[in-house]
């Protein structure tokens, strides 16, 4: 059975969204109206539900009927993947920055060979 709630919600400009959230199976699918959204991307007001925070949503009722529906079983598998998915892109912005800081003091060993200062 699908079952289907669309909510508006407040961007961060102020500008007001709408999301579709609908469950088919177990699959959870959630579409925006801001520009990433409509651009197929995923955007900030998916997260911030699906992280389980509600403070842009415009109608407060809106957001226990989201609590709901989020705690069904047919969200279930999609907010554990999205855990999971969430966990490991965290762990490999941190390696990149971690990366990046590496790298820039290799540069700067690098430049020190070819330094003038080191020439004599």
């Amino acid at each position: 059975m699908t079952q289907k709630l669309t909510i508006n919600i407040v961007g961060s400009s102020g500008t007001p969204y709408t999301l579709n959230i609908a469950t088919a199976g177990e699959d959870l699918h959630i579409y925006c109206t801001c520009p990433a959204g409509e651009n197929g991307k995923f955007c900030k007001h998916v997260g911030q539900i699906l992280d389980g925070d509600f403070s842009s949503v415009c109608d407060s009722s809106d957001k226990s009927l989201i609590g709901d529906f989020m705690g069904s079983p047919h969200a279930k598998t999609t907010l554990q993947n999205y855990a999971a998915l969430r966990s490991a892109l965290e762990t490999q912005l941190k390696a990149e920055a971690l990366a990046k800081k590496v790298a820039a003091k290799i540069k700067k060993e690098m430049f020190g060979l070819i330094s003038p200062r080191n020439s004599e």
